[in-house]
């Protein structure tokens, strides 16, 4: 099994996987790397659990109409304008918040520059 960050982020056609895993054993941080990654995995989680539970309460507190009348749409299309100030900018947010996390660390951890860790065409 492997955290979904890991199979997310961690694509040999982007990162230069082979220098970073080298790195890594070398200054002895494969294992906190993992950690890094099951935590990132965690986070990346919890913005699931914020989409639904700000999903829940713009369902509850707009939408109180029975299903089938004008009005129920007219209170569906707000909660679709309010879904996205509310839900997908700041899950967007976190998810960059996530990958910079991520970035950070494998820097950190291996000395390497951002030209070393990217393939860079």
């Amino acid at each position: 099994r492997y955290p979904l960050m890991q199979k997310l982020v961690l694509n040999d056609t982007v990162l230069n996987l082979a220098l970073i895993n080298q790195r890594l054993k070398e200054n002895g941080k494969t294992d906190a790397f993992e950690r890094c990654l099951m935590s990132s995995n965690y986070l990346f989680a919890s913005t699931f659990a914020f989409s639904s539970a700000m999903n829940y309460f713009l369902a509850t507190w707009i939408v109180t109409s029975p299903s089938g009348t004008a009005a129920f749409n007219e209170e569906l299309g707000k909660m679709t304008l309010y879904s996205y100030p509310m839900i997908a900018i700041p899950s967007m947010l976190m998810m960059f918040g996530i990958f910079y996390y991520i970035w950070r660390q494998v820097r950190a951890m291996t000395s390497l520059e951002t030209e070393q860790i990217f393939h860079l065409k």
